[in-house]
């Protein structure tokens, strides 16, 4: 008993250990809580599976095991789900390896008549698999931030391997067909297997390489618009000297101070983010101010920092300031007039570097705030927005050691990016 007890905890960890490395999951400091979870699994297993059948059993394992670990991971269910039935998926897999090898070697089939041997060395493969999946750092990027989302691709991910799992079950073990395989055709299964699992994450690489694409072709659009502005006003500039001294000779005084007013409202734009050391980041700001106006909404910049020592790249920086004052303008573009504004701060203190966008938010939206940083994620209904936007801040801002975090007062939504000084790509 207590060996059975010690194969199905050594079995469960690894499955856990396994699958979760196959989502880009590092569960290293969490493994007293993984190795509990693992010993009182094995054992609600053990007294469950003499009386259920083999696919019950399976499927009864896999929803129980994700289900726990969603609470011991802080992961949404779904990525626990799928971390478990790749770990599942790797089991049978490296079981076939086995029996192909017990059934080639005589000497390895004698020693499997010893307790513990055969399923220690399913898991001699398992931690095989694990070793080459870290040093190759393959892995399938699937959002896995805690709540749900309302992205269908993982949902679509789900159900797939749910049944590339039961057909590999019910083929090798129900129907007894392992006796029939070849080492050949043993081989050809794991590699369409794996090749399945391929596709799956070159398909995930590839939506979030289009995003990006998307993303940066709008931000060039942006600089160029902010340094067409930019030239265009420089040119002018003398034009509106030599107006203004002409009506000065002239004794139009009155006059003269209307248009000096209306060159000043012309040129805002481009004065509030004269501070701004890039001229690409200045452009962006620049570009959504002008967005924000042909819309009705009101944009006020304090620009308490040049971020001339800002540690992020040009574009990386660009995409943090875009995708916050992007969600900001989608977020009140539906709102009565005295709630059309938004205020952005860049400052720093001793430590970090902080960049705050505030906003007025619709009646409801407090509900979902732990869901907000999910990718797919969004809060609208009838706008092209992907629910990305959130994410990929989140995912710049903590490569280089900083957080980002949501304040709520009342109806007003405040992003707040604080990165350290000199923070590090990581």
């Amino acid at each position: 008993m207590l060996l059975t007890i010690f194969g199905g905890f050594l079995e469960t960890l690894v499955i856990i250990l396994v699958g979760y490395r196959l989502i880009g999951v590092s569960l290293k400091d969490k493994m007293i809580p993984i190795c509990i979870l693992s010993f009182y699994g094995s054992i609600i297993l053990l007294m469950v599976k003499e009386t259920l059948p083999s696919v019950t059993y399976l499927l009864v394992t896999i929803l129980a095991i994700g289900f726990l670990l969603t609470f011991v991971t802080n992961l949404n269910s779904f990525a626990s789900f799928i971390a478990v039935l790749l770990g599942c998926l790797l089991l049978l897999i490296s079981e076939v390896i086995g029996f192909m090898l017990y059934k080639e070697l005589p000497y390895i089939h004698s020693l499997c008549a010893l307790p513990l041997v055969r399923p220690v060395s399913h898991l001699v493969i398992m931690v095989i698999f694990y070793v080459i999946l870290r040093k190759a750092n393959y892995y399938i990027p699937i959002p896995v931030k805690k709540k749900y989302n309302k992205n269908d691709t993982i949902l679509s991910v789900l159900v797939f391997l749910f049944g590339l799992l039961f057909l590999f079950y019910i083929f090798v073990f129900e129907f007894k067909q392992l006796k029939l395989l070849s080492i050949t055709s043993a081989i050809v299964l794991v590699i369409i297997t794996i090749s399945l699992l391929y596709l799956i994450r070159y398909h995930m690489v590839k939506k979030i390489e289009h995003l990006a694409v998307s993303l940066d072709d709008q931000y060039e659009e942006d600089i160029s618009k902010h340094i067409t502005t930019m030239r265009s006003q420089r040119h002018d500039f003398i034009h509106h000297i030599l107006a203004l001294k002409q009506m000065l000779n002239s004794g139009k005084y009155t006059d003269s101070v209307d248009y000096v007013n209306s060159v000043l409202e012309e040129i805002s734009y481009v004065s509030d983010v004269l501070p701004i050391a890039s001229e690409a980041v200045g452009g962006l700001l620049l570009s959504y101010k002008e967005k924000g106006e042909k819309k009705g909404i009101n944009m006020y910049y304090y620009i308490g920092d040049n971020l001339s020592s800002f540690p992020c790249k040009i574009y990386e920086t660009n995409k943090i300031l875009g995708n916050l004052i992007l969600n900001a303008i989608e977020a009140v573009d539906q709102l009565e007039e005295e709630k059309r504004y938004i205020n952005m701060k860049i400052q720093r203190n001793d430590v970090h570097y902080i960049l705050e966008v505030s906003n007025y938010i619709e009646d409801g939206t407090v509900e979902n705030i732990e869901s907000i940083f999910d990718q797919g994620f969004t809060t609208k209904t009838n706008t092209y927005n992907t629910g990305q936007g959130l994410t990929i801040v989140e995912s710049i801002v903590m490569q280089y050691g900083g957080h980002i975090y949501p304040e709520v007062i009342e109806d007003m939504i405040t992003f707040i990016v604080k990165i350290p000084h000199g923070g590090k790509y990581v």
